[in-house]
């Protein structure tokens, strides 16, 4: 096998693929990334970790055609520091990998090709197309919320796709929890095809986190299922992820407003005091507890730890409901603030009990239920 890639061509894919192949697996080949020659002037370049797999094709001189598996960080590593943008790759009849000519060589051992697990046939699948920005707006506003172990509440671990309607439009609708916090986020879709899923699905939070790093470019991206995978492809990029079983649970009553006080507050401002606040907060693990305290037309939002003391803070507000105070985790709301564009704010909110509802003043595609905790 032998043949010459440009360097700008294939770095931006091997780095992004760090985090596929870098994921610990029960097979050492997961590890490596496939590089095979496609044509006289293309290779492949694949990955997968048992859950997420790639594939990309990219242009090349191809020289003697062949396969080669190579130690994904190794390579990534070579590549990014080589000097000179054209780099000759090599493998000979002994399976040795050899990376540049003349002054500067790599020599590195090639691990064997045929152990490398199949990423999913793809064919006849149904796709959905929507903007690139969206999608990844999407995305990131959903896969904030944790992941956990529990094999009972596996749902936690993904991210809930179904498609809904809103009279004329027809849209896509990404939800996720983790128990103390719920996000719904929606955006519309191009649809040509008329095309009805057989059921919404749950696609894994790692692996859309990984398919975040492929879709920087504004452009029109398809999107579709095919047995147990999600496929997403971008020009001569495929990544196809494998779903989660299980049900997610019932979300729709929870992000309802009705009867909830609606208080409009700046984003920048709440966010600022909240940081204020947790600083003298009682902490347990990953939950930093404030108080609300809902007066007539303000909010004081206050922190306590018996160890080193107490603060407080008042943010005019209108508001003219009932006063009562409820407990929230802070850092559920500051990590809220970072996705949403709007400068203000408006919260939902009813009593100690019921959750606290989020969304911007003017995007309504995205909203989240924050519960309380016990004060």
């Amino acid at each position: 096998m032998k043949f010459i890639i440009n360097k700008k061509d294939v770095l931006e894919c091997i780095a992004n693929l760090q985090g596929i192949t870098g994921r610990k697996t029960n097979l050492a080949i997961t590890s490596c990334i496939l590089i095979k020659t496609e044509s006289s002037d293309t290779i492949s370049i694949k990955a997968n970790d048992l859950e997420t797999g790639f594939e990309g094709i990219y242009p090349a001189i191809i020289e003697e055609k062949g396969i080669i598996a190579v130690n994904s960080k190794t390579f990534f590593e070579i590549i990014k520091e080589y000097p000179n943008e054209k780099i000759l790759i090599t493998k000979d009849k002994d399976n040795n990998i050899k990376i540049g000519e003349g002054k500067i060589e790599f020599n590195l051992v090639s691990m064997n090709e045929e152990e490398f697990p199949d990423n999913p046939t793809i064919e006849q699948v149904d796709y959905l197309e929507i903007d690139s920005f969206y999608l990844r707006k999407m995305i990131s506003q959903t896969v904030l919320i944790g992941t956990t172990n529990d094999e009972k509440k596996a749902y936690i671990n993904g991210v809930y796709f179904s498609l809904t309607k809103e009279g004329e439009n027809k849209k896509i609708e990404m939800t996720s929890t983790d128990g103390g916090r719920l996000s719904r986020s929606k955006n519309t879709y191009k649809d040509n095809k008329n095309i009805s899923f057989e059921k919404p699905h749950i696609i894994p939070k790692k692996g859309l986190s990984e398919l975040l790093k492929f879709i920087n470019d504004e452009i029109i991206i398809k999107i579709g299922f095919k047995g147990s995978n999600f496929i997403l492809k971008k020009n001569n990029e495929t990544i196809t992820i494998r779903l989660l079983e299980g049900k997610f649970p019932e979300y729709k009553d929870i992000l309802k407003t009705d009867g909830c006080n609606n208080i409009i507050i700046n984003k920048n401002i709440f966010s600022m005091v909240l940081r204020r606040m947790s600083i003298l907060s009682s902490t347990d693990g990953n939950y930093k507890s404030v108080k609300f305290n809902f007066d007539n037309d303000k909010l004081i939002i206050s922190g306590a730890d018996y160890e080193k003391g107490k603060s407080k803070e008042e943010i005019d507000i209108k508001y003219k409901g009932e006063k009562f105070k409820a407990a929230f985790n802070s850092k559920f709301f500051i990590d809220l603030m970072n996705l949403i564009t709007d400068e203000n704010i408006v919260l939902y909110i009813k009593n100690k009990e019921k959750p606290c509802l989020i969304e911007g003043e003017n995007d309504k595609t995205f909203k989240t239920a924050i519960m309380p905790m016990e004060i």
